[in-house]
């Protein structure tokens, strides 16, 4: 911990620099000092085994992973020394292998490992679990293709036992046998063509192949091991229950340690009206993994959506997982007025979805309405109501509003004509991008520009098939350069949702540095041109030679700009960010600065953030500590998480000097003098206000973080033993944070699921069985485990 002396040091993150790592210690090399371990605790080891990975990530030239070949050794006899080596240490004459480690050469993950210890987690690992489900496919494949079909016409398991194949071509013979019965299933029974490249769909072929080859003897109808419908419905439901029991088991440690976001959300079937209570749990877990979880899409059974009926729905749902009270969590949600009402009524400050307001910022530019559009037909409409308004005002604008228009009704006409695939075709033979045009969605208007950005592609394509259904009208009303305008416009919005929605890791750290730059670059046309530039030169560089300067900007981009700037600013003074947004920005230590905000602001929000943590109950975390080895792969050099956002991260790595000393458990310290020891808001304290020594936040101010434990992941950094020892309110505080996603876009996924789900061939699913998939399919992709195994 620090002190309020200059010579008392604070930890280090930071491991050694590679020439450090190399220098020996008493004539002997690092990996040879590292290899003795029989004095040495488990956690030393465990210390020892991050050093060792350390180094064979940074230096690859002197640290090393040989592998052993099994005719060495019947040592080296075990299928899992294929991708496993010894950690090998090269320097000048000398060099040193590892007696009691080895590392996988994919990940470079340590374990130890020596011939009286087991194997057990090395047969785990999953870089090997991956190799041998490869080598299975590969095996499996190679013995369907050397059997022979055996024709009958009664489906049986002998039947599907193959003998050996002469090479006369029989292979190509059951490929074709094969092909056939697929079209035939496919045409009867209309199913979609993708339908065979569906994972679930292999795994139950290779069950039923392996069982062949297991009870080749018996004569045992294939139609006996397919149960019914009935049956499935039932197994549907105890699935789900389990898989429910599984998130509630989930769910215990992260609600312990207000590590919980829900996101809920109403919407509505298109073909019975059923409408549906959707709830999407976003936590980070013991091990400090960022997951999001569908916890329900109930039926709505209550007849009005009033905030009162909402809150009772909300409760029922939460109840399966041991919520009782709203307010035990952190909310996300869009603002819709039923919801935002129930929160009032529970006092809960719900956090707004940034991708809600930007959409309905672009809805109030382009046709002066703020909401959302959900007919294809109505904004079609209102767009041309708002070119007729302006006919008079401006004719550049109006040709934005009609291109938009013209776009929307080309792509509306290919998909009726099934001319999509076509236009594809035409385009990967015309040697193009061969992408296929893409829709917008009425209710979603960035969504715009992957529509126009598909047009743009296949402009040439889509001008020839439009021509042999003498349609070309449709495509030349369109102008590549007024399209190519649009694009500039709507690119920044676009890149900040698209890095924003990310739900790999946390990003809500980021909807303030991108919400400033955002106000930036639109605030003049040279900003907009080189954001535009920088992001795709080859793209937009005729563009920007037509349009070089602020005097020759196109009128009508620089009215819809102009419009979205000022919207951008109104957002920027409003209440829409609440405290959490500029923790969150905070609480990454790539951002820590701040450089988004102004200094006073940062004095305000560091004095409430201190007021927080002075009311937090402190807790033993010693538990809950854990070191993260199988976080992303460390960095080698330092640069830019995010190059949008370079101007806005904290630069102190590169500025800053470390003086490096060891202590007896080998953790590096950082000296650091007493002026760097505050926050940034320090300067604007006046002479009275004195503290006894710097807290948590003036220690993480003053922390130097080795690039390695900096990545777009904030939870890399505040996982780290280390950092929970001398943070340790600051650490669980960021873990709240962190398990906030900016938007509720999870829980608008899980609609556009239940849309597929729900289509005009299956009206008939009940919404309980709709439930149970849903939940079922989040819990497959989650690969439900218990943190601790």
């Amino acid at each position: 911990m620090l002190g309020g002396n200059n010579s008392q040091p604070i930890i280090d993150l930071s491991c050694e620099d590679n020439g450090s790592m190399s220098t020996p210690m008493n004539n002997q090399l690092l990996f040879e000092q590292l290899d003795k371990i029989d004095e040495k605790t488990p956690q030393q080891i465990t210390k020892v085994k991050d050093r060792i990975q350390a180094a064979l990530k940074m230096n690859s030239e002197e640290f090393k992973i040989v592998l052993r070949d099994k005719s060495q050794s019947r040592q080296y006899s075990a299928d899992w020394w294929s991708i496993f080596g010894i950690p090998t240490q090269t320097l000048g004459e000398k060099c040193y292998s590892m007696q009691n480690f080895v590392a996988c050469k994919e990940c470079k993950t340590v374990y130890r490992y020596s011939r009286t210890t087991s194997s057990d987690k090395i047969k785990k690992h999953e870089c090997y679990l991956e190799t041998i489900k490869q080598q299975n496919t590969k095996n499996s494949l190679s013995a369907f293709e050397s059997t022979a079909y055996v024709k009958s016409t009664q489906s049986t398991l002998s039947n599907y036992s193959f003998g050996q194949i002469s090479n006369h071509g029989s292979g190509k013979n059951i490929k074709s046998k094969c092909s056939d019965l697929i079209v035939d299933w496919i045409s009867s029974n209309i199913r979609p063509l993708g339908i065979v490249e569906d994972a679930g769909l292999h795994e139950l072929l290779q069950f039923f192949y392996e069982l062949g080859i297991k009870m080749k003897d018996a004569n045992l109808k294939i139609n006996n091991f397919i149960p019914s419908r009935y049956t499935i419905s039932r197994n549907i439901h105890s699935i789900a229950e389990q898989t429910r029991a599984k998130f509630k088991e989930l769910l215990l440690e992260p609600l312990k340690n207000d590590a919980v976001t829900l996101s809920p959300d109403l919407w509505t079937d298109r073909f019975k009206q059923i409408s549906y209570l959707g709830i999407t749990a976003t936590l980070i877990n013991s091990l400090h993994k960022y997951q999001t979880i569908t916890l329900c899409c109930t039926e709505f059974t209550e007849n009005e959506k009033t905030a009162n009926n909402i809150e009772k729905m909300l409760k029922n749902c939460l109840s399966v997982y041991g919520i009782t009270n709203l307010a035990d969590v952190n909310w996300v949600c869009d603002r819709g007025a039923n919801i935002l009402k129930c929160f009032k009524q529970n006092n809960i400050e719900p956090i707004k979805c940034y991708a809600h307001r930007l959409n309905g910022l672009l809805s109030y530019t382009f046709i002066n309405k703020d909401a959302d559009v959900e007919c294809e037909e109505e904004l079609l409409t209102t767009l041309m109501n708002v070119i007729d308004q302006i006919f008079e005002e401006s004719i550049e604008r109006q040709r934005l509003l009609e291109t938009i228009n013209s776009c929307k009704i080309l792509v509306k006409y290919a998909k009726k004509a099934g001319l999509i695939e076509i236009i594809k075709h035409q385009a990967d033979k015309n040697g193009g991008s061969g992408t296929s045009l893409k829709q917008q969605a009425a209710s979603r208007w960035l969504s715009l520009y992957n529509c126009l950005e598909s047009i743009l592609d296949n402009y040439e394509a889509i001008t020839i098939v439009l021509k042999e259904k003498n349609k070309l009208n449709l495509v030349q009303i369109i102008s590549k350069l007024v399209v190519t305008q649009l694009l500039i416009l709507l690119l920044p919005l676009r890149c900040a949702t698209r890095d924003i929605q990310n739900d790999q890791h946390p990003t809500l750290y980021l909807v303030q540095p991108f919400h400033q730059l955002l106000i930036r670059t639109y605030s003049s046309y040279t900003n907009l041109r080189k954001f535009a530039l920088d992001f795709d030169a080859k793209r937009f560089k005729l563009f920007c030679d037509t349009y070089p300067n602020e005097d020759t900007e196109p009128s009508g981009v620089k009215f819809f700009r102009e419009q979205i700037h000022e919207l951008l600013m109104e957002m920027d003074t409003s209440s829409f960010f609440d405290d959490k947004h500029y923790f969150a920005t905070f609480l990454h230590p790539k951002h820590r600065d701040m450089k988004s905000i102004s200094t006073t602001k940062k004095f305000e929000i560091l004095t409430r953030l201190r007021s927080i943590l002075f009311n937090m109950k402190p807790v033993s975390n010693s538990d809950n500590i854990v070191n993260s080895n199988d976080q992303e792969e460390q960095r080698k050099k330092f640069k830019s998480l995010n190059y949008y956002l370079a101007d806005f991260e904290d630069d102190t790595i590169r500025k800053t000097e470390q003086t490096t000393l060891q202590n007896d458990d080998d953790i590096s310290l950082i000296q650091s003098s007493q002026a760097g020891c505050h926050s940034p808001e320090y300067a604007f304290m006046t002479t009275t206000y004195q503290v006894s020594k710097p807290d948590e936040i003036d220690q993480y101010c003053a922390m130097k973080i080795p690039c390695h434990l900096i990545g777009k992941d904030p939870m890399l950094f505040w996982s780290q033993k280390y950092v929970q020892e001398t943070l340790p309110l600051l650490s669980r505080y960021a873990r709240t944070i962190h398990a906030i996603p900016p938007t509720s876009a999870s829980t608008e996924r899980l609609f556009s699921i239940s849309g597929h789900t729900l289509n005009n061939r299956r009206t008939n699913l009940l919404p309980s069985h709709l439930d149970d998939i849903l939940v079922i399919r989040s819990g497959v992709h989650l690969k439900v485990e218990k943190p601790n195994d």
